[in-house]
């Protein structure tokens, strides 16, 4: 099974070498067999990125190009084994009934950089609102400005790890 990070580390490689992004190539340095089922998740990691707007062209056998600004959510995809990730997992399990309407799982596996940045202070914070809700599931009229309470981070509070 391939997931997106490895794909995006095998894009990136291909990057920096200057070498054709197809299915092939990608398949070759993840060490994917495509006469195996991982192809079928190669493909669909694939089809994700272009669906993403992060690879353009019509057919993943062919040449595909990265589109423009999309190498640094390239990158920030490579990330998915640093230890916020694991803490997101946790907290998404333990806080994210409050906002079903919210896909907060599928939002951390496609954009694991924005995430950081948008949903993971309302993970960690009881005074972070996202939708005039917190973590806690308490309810405010007004959405805060920035999400913070008090309009900007508390000096207290830790950003993640980046």
């Amino acid at each position: 099974m391939v997931d997106r990070s490895e794909v995006a580390i095998a894009i990136l490689e291909l990057v920096d070498l200057g070498a054709p992004i197809n299915r092939r190539t990608v398949a070759r340095i993840a060490e994917v067999n495509l006469r195996t089922k991982d192809a079928k998740s190669l493909d669909a990691e694939l089809d994700a990125l272009r669906a993403d707007g992060l690879l353009e062209g019509d057919d993943p056998k062919k040449v595909l190009t990265v589109a423009k600004g999309a190498v640094a959510t390239l990158r920030s995809l490579t990330a998915r084994d640093q230890e916020w990730i694991a803490e997101a997992d946790a907290l998404i399990e333990a806080f994210a009934h409050h906002l079903p309407q919210i896909d907060l799982v599928g939002e951390l596996k496609r954009h694991p950089g924005w995430f950081r940045e948008a949903r993971l202070p309302w993970l960690q914070d009881d005074r972070f609102f996202l939708r005039g809700i917190n973590r806690r599931g308490d309810v405010r009229d007004r959405q805060p400005l920035n999400g913070w309470t008090c309009g900007n981070p508390p000096e207290d509070w830790i950003p993640p790890i980046r």
